[in-house]
C-alpha cells in the first residue's frame, strides 16, 4: 500500500509568517524579487501609519510576470525556478537573489490582505489577484486544494510599461511608532549599499516614502556624511592572480590590493612630520593568512605551516571587495570631526555599526546587525583589549560576487545568513586576516590618538590551560598502564607546577606559551602513534612512542632553569647559549631549522656577561621563539630555515650576542616593536622583545636591528638581524 504525503494549509503560515524574523526581511524578499525581475527602480510607500488602514506598496518596474509565470511559479511553493540549472544571468547581467521559491511568502509576516498586479512588456494586459490569508488557509484542509483567483485586464492606467505593484493591508501590528518606522527605514536603505567600493554593479535605485510621517526620518544622516570622517579607512580587494594569458594557478598566491586612511584631521591630532604620509596603498600585495587556513585542507602534515592566501583558497567564494570604517567616540575626537552633530553621529554609530556582507551589491542579513558578530569581533576585542577595534565603533562591508559563490555560500531558508559550510568558515577567517591587517596598519597612528587624548590605559590578560587526561586514557585502553604510567606521572607534575609558575610570571609566562605549544605538538604527535598501534608485540612501534614520551619529558625539564628566580652572577655566554641549544634542539628539529652557534665551536669570541642568567637566557630565548616562528614562512623545499647565533666584540660599545636568520624579517620598526603588546603573530602577548629589550636595558646594554650584509659571513641570513649588546664585564 502506498499513502500521499500532504502538507496541511496551516504550511501556508509556518513558511510566511514564522519563518522570516522580521517585518524588515519580509520587505527584503519581495525586493529582491524586484532585483531578479531587472528591475531599476523600486519604491516602497506606506500610508497611514500607526492607524488600523495602514497600508505599504511596493512597486518596481521589472520585467513583470506573464500569466503562466504567476501561476507556475509566483503561486507555486518552493519551485525550482531560479535553482540549478535555471539560475541564469539576466539581461541586466544579474544572477537571482532568491532561490528557495518561498521568499513570496514573506508578505503574510507582515499583512493579512495582499493585492498584486503585474505586467511584461510585451502584454496589453495586467494581470491581477487579490489573497486574504486567513480566509485562503481557512478555505480548505490541504495546500493541494487552495484556489486563488486571477483576472485579467487592460493595462490603461498601470504606470509602466512592464513591472509589478503589490499592496499590503490589514497590517498585523499597527503599532508603527517613530522608533519602528526609523528601524525600518534604516534596515530597508542598507539593501542597496552606501558603501564607495560596493555599489551595485548596474542601476538599482530604492526609494522610500513615508507619507506625512517623512518628518520621523529626515534627520537620520545620510551614510557618507560619516563615513568620510572616519577617523581609520580600510579598503581593500582579494582577486585570483592570473597569468599574462588571464589563467589561474591554483597553487600562486591570490591578490591582494589594499588602501589604508588615518584621517590626521589636517594634522590636528598630530603635526609630527614623520606622519605627513596619512595613507598607504598597494595594488599587488599577497594577504599573510599564516597557519589559520591549515585546518580546512586534508593531508595537511604541516598544521603550523605559515603561507600566504592562495587562488585556491578562494574557490567558491570568489572576488571579495570589502571597506572598513573605524571611529572613536571620545569627546576630544567627535569635536574635531563633528562639533554641534556630535550626538546624531554617536546615534548613527550606535545603531548600525558592525561589518555587512553584501552580493553583487545587495544584502544578505543579519550581518552586521547588533546581535551578530559573525567575525569575532568581541571576542578578539576582549583577549586584548589595546591593540584591537571595537566592533561598536566598526561599520564595515564586504561584498561577493554571486555568481561565484551562489552555489557554495547558500542562504538560509529564512534568510539570516549563510549556511554554515566549509566556504563560509574559509570565508570567516580570510576577511578575519584581513582586518587584522589593518589594525596592525592602523597600529602607530593609533598611539597618536591615544596620546591626543591623554591616557588610554590597554588592559591585557593571559590565560592557559592544557591537559593530557586523554592521552592517559587512551594509554590506559591500550594497556600500556606499565610501560608509560611512571613517564606521565611526572610530565604532569612538571606540567601543572609551570601552570602554577604562569600565573604570577613574566618572562616566564612567556617561556611556558612556548613550551606548552611544543608540549601540545608532541602530545598529537604520541596521540597519532596510540592510534596507529595495534598491539603491544609491535616493537618498531612502541619504541618510537617510547622515544616521543621521553623527549617530551626531557622537553618540559630543559625549561625549568627559565622559570627560577636566581640572583646576579657572571656567566660565559657559551654556556648560556649551551643550554639554550639543549632546550631547543628538540624545536630545531621539529621545524626543521639549521641551527650554527660559532661561539659553541670556537669559531667565534666568548665573553662573559653579568646578572640573573635566567633572564638573559629567557631574553636570548624570545629572539630564538621569533626566529623559529618567522621562519615557519619559508619554503621548505625552496629555502631553507637557518638561524645563526655568533658574537661581535669590536664593533659596539659591549660585547655583543648577534642573532640572525632567513626568514621574511621584520615588518615594523623596532623603536616600535620593543612597546609593551605591540605584535604581528598570532596568538602572541606583545611582550617578547619588549622584556628582552628591558632585560637588556637594565643591565646596561642595548637591543639594535643590524645589517646582515655588514658582515663576512651573515651574508645568506638576509632576514630578521639582531644584536644583544652586553656591557663588558668589570674586571
Amino acid at each position: 500500500m502506498k499513502a500521499k504525503i500532504q502538507a496541511k494549509s496551516h504550511i501556508l503560515t509556518l513558511l510566511g509568517d514564522e519563518l522570516i524574523g522580521s517585518d524588515a526581511l519580509a520587505i527584503f524578499e519581495l525586493v529582491k524579487n524586484a532585483y531578479d525581475a531587472d528591475a531599476e527602480n523600486v519604491k516602497i510607500t506606506m500610508t497611514d501609519i500607526g492607524q488600523d488602514t495602514q497600508t505599504l506598496i511596493i512597486e518596481d518596474n521589472g520585467h513583470g510576470m506573464a500569466l503562466d509565470t504567476l501561476k507556475d511559479v509566483w503561486l507555486t511553493i518552493g519551485t525550482d525556478f531560479k535553482r540549478g540549472l535555471n539560475r541564469k544571468e539576466s539581461k541586466k547581467g544579474r544572477v537571482s537573489l532568491g532561490n528557495k521559491g518561498v521568499g513570496r511568502l514573506a508578505v503574510h509576516k507582515i499583512a493579512s490582505d495582499i493585492e498584486l498586479l503585474t505586467k511584461t512588456i510585451d502584454s496589453d494586459l495586467v494581470h491581477h489577484l487579490t489573497i486574504n490569508w486567513k480566509d485562503l488557509i481557512n478555505s480548505s484542509d490541504y495546500v493541494q486544494n487552495l484556489e486563488v483567483e486571477i483576472n485579467s485586464k487592460d493595462s490603461k492606467g498601470f504606470p509602466f510599461t512592464q513591472g509589478t505593484i503589490i499592496k499590503l493591508t490589514n497590517f498585523k501590528e499597527n503599532n508603527w511608532n517613530k522608533t519602528k518606522v526609523r528601524n525600518f527605514f534604516r534596515k530597508i536603505s542598507t539593501i542597496k549599499p552606501y558603501f564607495k567600493s560596493i555599489q551595485s554593479k548596474d542601476n538599482f535605485n530604492i526609494e522610500i516614502n513615508l507619507g506625512d510621517k517623512n518628518e520621523w526620518i529626515k534627520d537620520v544622516l545620510e551614510p557618507s556624511e560619516i563615513l568620510d570622517k572616519a577617523l581609520f579607512t580600510f579598503y581593500f580587494t582579494l582577486d585570483y592572480r592570473k597569468d599574462k594569458s588571464g589563467n589561474v594557478d591554483e597553487a600562486k598566491d591570490a591578490k591582494f590590493k589594499w588602501k589604508y586612511i588615518f584621517n590626521n584631521a589636517d594634522e590636528t591630532i598630530s603635526n609630527d612630520k614623520r606622519y605627513n604620509k596619512n595613507q598607504s596603498e598597494n595594488s599587488d600585495d599577497v594577504l599573510d593568512v599564516k597557519s589559520a587556513l591549515n585546518k580546512f585542507y586534508e593531508g595537511d602534515e604541516d598544521s603550523d605551516k605559515k603561507r600566504n592566501l592562495l587562488n585556491s583558497d578562494l574557490e567558491g567564494i570568489g572576488k571579495v571587495q570589502g571597506e572598513f570604517y573605524i571611529f572613536n567616540l571620545d569627546k576630544n575626537i567627535t569635536n574635531l570631526f563633528f562639533s554641534n552633530q556630535i550626538q546624531p553621529v554617536k546615534s548613527y554609530i550606535a545603531e548600525n555599526y558592525g561589518i555587512r556582507i553584501y552580493r553583487d551589491g545587495v544584502r544578505v542579513f543579519n550581518y552586521g546587525e547588533q546581535n551578530d558578530d559573525w567575525l569575532g569581533l568581541d571576542y578578539q576585542k576582549i583577549q586584548r583589549a589595546g591593540e584591537h577595534f571595537s566592533r561598536k565603533v566598526t561599520l564595515g562591508a564586504i561584498n561577493l560576487s554571486l555568481k561565484d559563490s551562489h552555489q557554495t555560500l547558500i542562504e538560509k531558508t529564512n534568510r539570516e545568513g549563510f549556511v554554515d559550510n566549509i566556504y563560509f568558515e574559509i570565508l570567516k577567517e580570510i576577511i578575519s586576516k584581513v582586518f587584522n591587517f589593518f589594525e596592525i596598519k592602523s597600529l602607530k597612528d593609533k598611539d597618536l590618538i591615544n596620546e591626543y587624548i591623554d591616557g588610554f590605559k590597554p588592559i591585557k590578560k593571559i590565560g592557559l590551560s592544557e591537559t593530557i587526561s586523554e592521552l592517559e586514557e587512551k594509554i590506559n585502553e591500550k594497556g600500556l598502564e606499565k610501560e608509560f604510567k611512571n613517564l606521565f606521572a611526572r610530565i604532569r607534575k612538571d606540567y601543572d607546577t609551570m601552570k602554577d609558575v604562569m600565573l604570577n610570571s613574566g618572562q616566564a609566562g612567556l617561556n611556558l606559551g612556548i613550551i606548552f605549544h611544543e608540549v601540545d605538538r608532541e602530545l598529537i604527535q604520541i596521540d597519532k602513534r596510540l592510534d596507529k598501534l595495534n598491539d603491544k608485540s609491535d616493537v618498531e612501534e612502541l619504541e618510537k612512542i617510547q622515544i616521543r614520551v621521553k623527549g617530551l619529558l626531557a622537553l618540559v625539564q630543559s625549561f625549568s632553569p627559565m622559570l627560577k628566580q636566581a640572583k646576579g652572577r657572571k656567566e660565559k655566554i657559551s654556556n648560556v647559549l649551551s643550554r639554550l641549544k639543549v632546550i631547543n634542539d628538540p624545536r630545531f628539529q621539529q621545524h626543521e631549522v639549521i641551527f650554527s652557534c660559532p661561539i659553541l665551536t670556537g669559531e667565534a669570541q666568548d665573553f662573559e656577561v653579568e646578572g640573573q642568567i635566567n633572564l638573559i637566557l629567557t631574553s636570548i630565548n624570545n629572539i630564538i621563539d621569533n626566529a623559529i616562528y618567522w621562519l615557519g614562512y619559508n619554503n621548505k623545499a625552496q629555502d631553507r630555515r637557518a638561524l645563526l647565533i655568533s658574537s661581535d666584540t669590536e664593533n659596539f660599545f659591549g660585547n655583543a650576542v648577534i642573532i640572525a636568520d632567513n626568514g621574511p624579517g621584520f615588518s615594523l620598526d623596532m623603536d616600535y616593536m620593543t612597546q609593551p603588546f605591540v605584535t604581528t603573530k598570532d596568538g602572541s602577548m606583545g611582550l617578547g622583545l619588549y622584556l628582552t629589550n628591558t632585560v637588556i636595558e637594565s643591565l646596561g646594554g642595548k637591543l639594535q636591528i643590524i645589517d646582515s650584509a655588514d658582515y663576512e659571513g651573515l651574508e645568506n641570513y638576509n632576514g630578521a638581524c639582531i644584536a644583544l649588546i652586553f656591557p663588558k664585564s668589570k674586571v
